[in-house]
């Protein structure tokens, strides 16, 4: 049977190969820690299963030749692998090519795989070891001012496929989707709503420059005057209110359709106008200061993210007296662990870097140990079309939507595209090759 760890444990074997041969010929280093130690699996298969790079890097350590380095090292791992009866029959070679130590793995370590697939089923790879601990992912949380874009569904794949590996090892996974539902984009959502409604009504008043512009918008806005007529044509602070919750509600009816289609699936959707409403954002903002992290300064408050390893203090709330939008993201935080989470992940874009080392100072702030809070960027995906990258701008209504994809391409494909790159690396997606893999897929079948 396999072991566990097989990975690790061949590399502790590396590790006792290395401190081998530097104890026996005395060299200036005899205490090589396993994590310097990095096991690669290769793509050309006829150059090994899996390759070590550490005879280069203990080269350039103690001045020797990194290729006679490897010889010497590879001899010692071959006689430790000869003496353990438990894995050398997983082992079919060591060589060194270069300065680079390559081993293959053995038809019968392929063979012990099989078994341990037949044996277990689809609990083959399980862990359990992980007891149940609590752990909230928040991922998408797109503003709902649109329908969701290929950008958004390649983090829905990602945190999708995060949490499911996370309950299949035995987490007590929480799914959760942040609506910001208020500000200034919402505003101007419930503005262009209304705009569109009038001209429906023969009222000819013009888009705001910086309005939503979208087939989507007049879609909504004929919904309301099939229901209501001409009823909501007095322009009052109570029709502003009705167009902006009118379209988050309908926008949000069609995220959450797209996102059931993509089978992704969300525990909780959180509100940031509820948690405004329950004065949640003032209540922690006031601890924070009980507790000497806020300072007033130019009529604003500031939170002191310095004194936790921030490259400068942050605003939380404005001259005006309004929120940034830092201010609600920590109240948010704070109730996530007031929920009892052990462990809180967040996926974001790569507009986020700079957010790292602020929510992680307001973690510490709050009295909580900031390792618990994983903040993880995933990157863009960039539609092509015959190789030319297409703008998108949900405002400028310039997208290909979540819809389409799950349409025209189909949600296995789709999820397999934007899960066959790294979340942390650039993908492009290209829209006319993903239609024909489709297309083929479905041939095949």
């Amino acid at each position: 049977m396999l072991e566990k760890n097989f990975k690790e444990k061949i590399i502790q074997i590396f590790s006792e190969g290395i401190n081998q041969y530097f104890a026996e010929e005395s060299a200036c280093r005899s205490d090589i820690s396993s994590s310097l130690i990095s096991l690669d699996a290769l793509k050309e298969k006829r150059h090994g299963d899996f390759s070590s790079n550490i005879a280069m890097v203990l080269a350039k350590q103690v001045k020797a030749n990194p290729v006679i380095l490897a010889q010497h090292i590879s001899e010692k791992i071959k006689k430790i692998f000869n003496q353990r009866s438990d894995i050398n029959s997983f082992i079919d070679g060591i060589e060194v090519k270069g300065a680079f130590i390559n081993l293959w793995l053995s038809d019968k370590y392929y063979e012990n795989i099989l078994l341990e697939i037949f044996k277990n089923k689809e609990k083959f790879g399980q862990n359990s070891d992980f007891g149940g601990k609590r752990v909230n992912i928040e991922f998408v949380s797109a503003n709902p001012t649109g329908p969701l874009t290929i950008a958004h569904a390649r983090q829905a794949a990602i945190g999708d496929a995060l949490a499911r590996i996370l309950k299949f090892n035995g987490y007590d996974v929480t799914t959760e989707y942040y609506l910001n539902d208020c500000g200034r984009q919402i505003n101007m959502l419930g503005k262009s709503l209304e705009i569109r409604y009038r001209n429906l009504c023969g009222k000819e008043d013009s888009l705001p420059e910086d309005g939503y512009v979208g087939e989507y918008v007049i879609d909504i806005a004929k919904e309301i005057k099939e229901k209501h007529g001409e009823m909501f044509l007095e322009e009052t602070e109570k029709t502003s209110n009705f167009f902006r919750k009118y379209a988050v509600e309908s926008i949000m009816n069609l995220i959450r359709k797209d996102l059931e289609d993509f089978r992704v699936h969300f525990d909780v959707w959180t509100s940031q106008a509820e948690f405004e409403e329950r004065k949640i954002v003032e209540r922690t903002l006031e601890e924070l200061e009980k507790a000497g992290y806020l300072y007033e300064q130019d009529g604003a408050k500031w939170f002191k993210s310095t004194a936790f390893g921030d490259d400068k203090d942050r605003v939380v709330r404005k001259s005006d007296g309004s929120y940034t939008y830092l201010a609600p993201d920590i109240a948010y935080h704070k109730d996530k662990y007031l929920r009892k989470f052990e462990k809180i992940i967040d996926l974001l874009g790569p507009d986020h870097h700079g957010y790292i080392n602020r929510m992680k100072a307001a973690v510490s702030a709050m009295g909580y140990d900031k390792s618990s809070i994983d903040i993880l960027i995933v990157q863009l995906a960039t539609l092509l079309r015959n190789g030319v990258a297409v703008s998108m701008s949900t405002r400028r209504a310039e997208f290909i939507s979540l819809r389409e994809i799950i349409e025209e391409i189909g949600v296995d494909v789709a999820r397999l595209i934007f899960l066959m790159r790294r979340r942390d690396s650039h993908l492009d997606f290209e829209f006319e090759v993903a239609k024909k893999e489709a297309t083929d897929r479905k041939d095949c079948t």
